[in-house]
């Protein structure tokens, strides 16, 4: 079951860097110091994404992007 759960968190991950992209996003903040697997890590760094990782909740992330004047992806 482990392993199984493990797969399926990879998978994850690698869908999100490959979401981001093809969005071309500059970057993915990982929230709560979430950790990303190394061959996602991997993959993001082959196609030149940055994956950061915060402390602070998605939320907390968001609100002060917004209020430092980041703008939203058009």
């Amino acid at each position: 079951m482990h392993n199984k759960r493990m797969k399926k968190g990879l998978v994850i991950t690698l869908c999100v860097i490959a979401v981001a992209v093809l969005a071309e996003m500059a970057c993915v903040i990982l929230p709560e110091n979430i950790h990303m697997e190394q061959e996602s890590l991997d993959k993001a760094a082959a196609e030149g994404l940055c994956v950061l990782r915060s402390p602070l909740s998605g939320y907390e992330i968001c609100g002060r992007m917004h209020a430092a004047g980041v703008p939203d992806k058009e």
